[in-house]
């Protein structure tokens, strides 16, 4: 008799079992009476997380938050947690946890442990349909669940020019990082964003986070796209922002591309700016700032002569500050670039007595106007010696008066002796 009831009770609870699962997610949360409900599915292997408010994937990319405590914690495997907040039948948000089971709060219907397919297919299907801030939160879920076929519904919400927008943008940025290779060809994928990309009557931040992630691809995979439209030089927008794409990716290509644009000096100046910022920013060699110095003369445009100077000032050296005091004291060049180069030149680690030979130098009252401002800036002994004699015998009046008015903002009581005695002369 113990045994028959052992079977029945086993027999009961394979058939509520069943039950649950022949009855889909969504019915299960509709019916549900309270306003929140939360379920679990199984998680990629490569989730983790504190089950309450941080979730680490792939081992470097975090999404939740941390609070008093939560640093300590440490990132432990465990089943995606989805929580839904209603008012009445209309989901207003979603929150997303992963590892260590939690138990339900107060209030809140636990509609248990689902197959993790059936999350993704739920979740995505609130992406597709729900409005703002609902549809964009149901993607991360989604994403984490193992094992699930998400890749085509993902294409399929990034090219949707109907729906929210940034629910697309989220989409499209999971297209560029690694899931499971059966997921999709990241060929179809790279096509895709390119159609994005191209589309002109499609939202501009969607496209630049096509860009973007076409450099995310796997294996260099959106690279060869990227070049291809930095080269169509009547598409201004597209080429400036596929080779700020090309920059971030860090691809070798990529670089090598950025620095033929450079070389050649032929693009419009917007582009060549873009161009000009990706050889010289945070990768940048000590070659590539000298072809940037060496490409100077090429750049007509306002733009990527700025993005030159910005480029040259910030990697600094011996060799930079030479050139830039050189452009500082070129009469062949406008007075607005050798004002620059001044200011570049003394970021770029330029000494004090570099720039006050700048000023000894020089006739042109702007020039100096501008060495001026950058010893007031230094707040070097040496400066304010300089801005001292400036103000007691320069031969230009404005100059000097300008010298007496920052030099009396000055705590130093040297500088208030000295203004002091020069009122009684």
């Amino acid at each position: 008799m113990r045994h028959v009831r052992t079977c029945s009770a086993a027999m009961v609870l394979s058939l509520i079992t069943a039950a649950g699962q022949a009855q889909s997610i969504a019915d299960r949360v509709a019916a549900a009476s309270e306003p929140r409900v939360q379920f679990t599915f199984a998680a990629r292997p490569d989730v983790c997380g504190n089950g309450r408010s941080f979730i680490q994937v792939a081992g470097d990319q975090w999404y939740g938050s941390w609070v008093e405590g939560d640093r300590r914690d440490s990132c432990a495997a465990g089943p995606v947690r989805v929580l839904l907040d209603r008012a009445g039948r209309d989901i207003i948000s979603i929150s997303t946890y992963a590892g260590p089971p939690q138990p339900a709060a107060a209030g809140v219907r636990d509609l248990g442990r689902v197959r993790a397919s059936d999350a993704a297919d739920y979740l995505l299907s609130l992406a597709e349909r729900a409005d703002g801030r609902v549809s964009r939160d149901a993607v991360l879920p989604a994403m984490l669940a193992d094992s699930a076929d998400v890749g085509p519904r993902l294409l399929a919400i990034a090219r949707n020019q109907s729906a929210a927008r940034e629910t697309r943008r989220t989409a499209i940025s999971w297209l560029g990082r690694p899931l499971d290779a059966r997921e999709r060809a990241v060929s179809s994928v790279a096509d895709v964003l390119v159609q994005i990309a191209k589309d002109d009557n499609d939202n501009q931040s969607v496209r630049q986070a096509a860009l973007r992630t076409l450099g995310r691809l796997e294996h260099g995979a959106g690279t060869t796209q990227l070049i291809e439209l930095a080269r169509d030089a009547g598409r201004g927008w597209l080429a400036r922002e596929a080779l700020g794409a090309l920059n971030a990716s860090g691809d070798p290509r990529a670089r090598q591309y950025l620095r033929d644009v450079v070389r050649r000096a032929e693009q419009p100046d917007e582009v060549l700016a873009a161009a000009v910022r990706g050889v010289g920013g945070d990768y940048a060699t000590g070659d590539d700032i000298k072809l940037i110095r060496d490409a100077y003369v090429k750049l007509s445009g306002e733009r990527s002569r700025d993005a030159a100077l910005n480029a040259i000032a910030n990697f600094g050296g011996a060799d930079n500050v030479r050139w830039l005091l050189g452009l500082a004291r070129d009469a062949d060049q406008t007075m607005q670039t050798r004002r620059r180069a001044v200011r570049h030149a003394y970021r770029a680690g330029a000494s004090v007595a570099d720039v006050i030979k700048i000023y000894d130098e020089s006739t042109d009252p702007q020039l100096k106007e501008e060495v001026l401002s950058v010893l007031v800036e230094s707040g070097e002994k040496q400066a304010t010696d300089k801005l001292m004699q400036i103000a007691r015998s320069d031969e230009n009046l404005s100059i000097r008066r300008r010298a007496v008015s920052v030099l009396s903002r000055s705590s130093d009581e040297r500088v208030k002796k000295f203004l002091s005695d020069l009122v009684e002369r």
